[in-house]
């Protein structure tokens, strides 16, 4: 009786799954919207459906996405000196103060903060990715460096629908001090940078919208320099006082013998970006556009070293005009800028015309008017003309002009 019975369910289990493959091939005949895509045996999502742009390739009217580096090329040059072919000098160590070893001519003819030392930790809109991805997209990377050296950066970026991307890309510096290092986490620097971005095109890409909001907050405790170790020297009447020799470069590799000379200055930098572009093509001759920036930048400078000893204050600073415990410098730089222009492309030839209004504020604590050639709370006018012969080699011949 139970081997009847034992047959009887395995007759019926047969009868149901063909049944069931029977009515699965009538469906796949019969579907006719959108099936189950198999990308768990197939390679469907790849560097290739990730795609990258610029708003300046956006905004000349190329439209040239390019899909995301995979390649190892040049990946041992981590630090921002060595990445940027060792055009800058910094202080010795990572994330600190950078200036070009060649001259650079300015981006801003106009009036600016005049603090660039901190310019290459502060990734601007003009360098953020608008992405177009065809699945969730992430990148992770992170340096672990001698000495507590460490480097981390976060991106991540998916699509809305096929026509609208958003993502964030968030990049920490964790720097120690080489010299005298106290312990793990003696930060020398400590800078935390975030950017939101957003794009959308309409389906005919008649109309396009870009924006992006950038931050960054660059923390540095300066190490005052080593000291030269101190000799006797002879003066010229004879006498015998205390100089300074020069410093001895050994000592910086000796970690008994290392020492700073203190931490009591700092300095910081905070550096915010909004940025909205929109466009719309009227045709290939005519196109309109809009750029609304809102950029504020405050500079710190903070003295945490007693008082007590007045004169060697004074000898520090050459005179001491500041009473106060710490001896706080803070100056804020605030612009707003509107930009309205015209652009379109002929064949190989690409032109644009510009008008911007930019309204800038300087405040400063202990800042007097009077001693200024400008307003501090004005607004500059600007006019300019941008042109473009494309080459068929991909090279292009061009000429800009700017009128403030």
């Amino acid at each position: 009786m139970d081997a009847v019975k034992f047959v009887f369910f395995f007759l019926l289990l047969v009868f149901l799954s063909g049944a069931s493959v029977a009515q699965e091939d009538e469906d796949e005949k019969s579907r006719v919207g959108s099936s189950i895509l198999d990308d768990t045996t197939q390679l469907i999502y790849g560097p290739t459906t990730s795609l990258y742009t610029y708003q300046s390739l956006i905004k000349d009217d190329t439209w040239r996405f390019s899909p995301i580096d995979t390649g190892i090329n040049n990946l041992h040059r981590f630090n921002y000196i060595n990445a940027n072919e060792n055009r800058y000098q910094n202080l010795g160590n990572i994330a600190t103060a950078v200036q070009p070893i060649f001259y650079r001519i300015p981006d801003q003819i106009g009036v600016s903060a005049g603090f660039t030392l901190y310019d290459l930790y502060f990734q601007g809109p003009d360098e953020i990715k608008y992405y177009d991805t065809k699945s969730p997209f992430t990148e992770f990377g992170i340096i672990w460096g001698g000495q507590g050296r460490s480097m981390t950066k976060v991106d991540f970026s998916r699509n809305i629908n096929e026509r609208s991307n958003v993502g964030f890309e968030y990049r920490g510096l964790f720097i120690d001090h080489q010299v005298d290092r106290q312990r793990r986490g003696d930060r020398n620097v400590l800078s935390n940078y975030y950017n939101l971005h957003f794009n959308y095109s309409t389906k005919d890409k008649k109309y396009t919208i870009l924006s992006s909001f950038a931050r960054n907050r660059h923390k540095v405790s300066e190490t005052g320099g080593v000291p030269p170790p101190a000799v006797e020297a002879e003066a010229n009447d004879g006498t015998q006082s205390d100089t300074f020799s020069p410093p001895d470069l050994e000592i910086l590799f000796d970690e008994d013998r290392a020492r700073r000379i203190g931490d009591d200055i700092k300095t910081e930098e905070l550096r915010i970006n909004f940025r909205v572009y929109q466009q719309y093509i009227f045709s290939d001759l005519v196109q309109v556009y809009h750029q609304l920036d809102i950029d504020r930048q405050m500079s710190d400078y903070i003295d945490e070293s007693p008082v007590s000893d007045t004169a060697q204050v004074n000898d520090f600073y050459g005179f001491r005009e500041l009473d106060i415990i710490p001896r706080l410098e803070r100056s804020v730089f605030l612009t707003t800028a509107n930009q309205f222009g015209v652009k379109g492309k002929a064949d190989s030839l690409y032109y644009e015309l510009y008008y911007r209004a930019r309204n800038f504020r300087f405040d400063y604590q202990f800042l007097s008017t009077d001693s200024l050639d400008i307003d501090p709370n004005s607004i500059e006018h600007y006019g300019g003309l941008n042109v473009e012969y494309r080459l068929n080699n991909g090279k292009k011949i061009f000429g800009f002009a700017e009128s403030l």
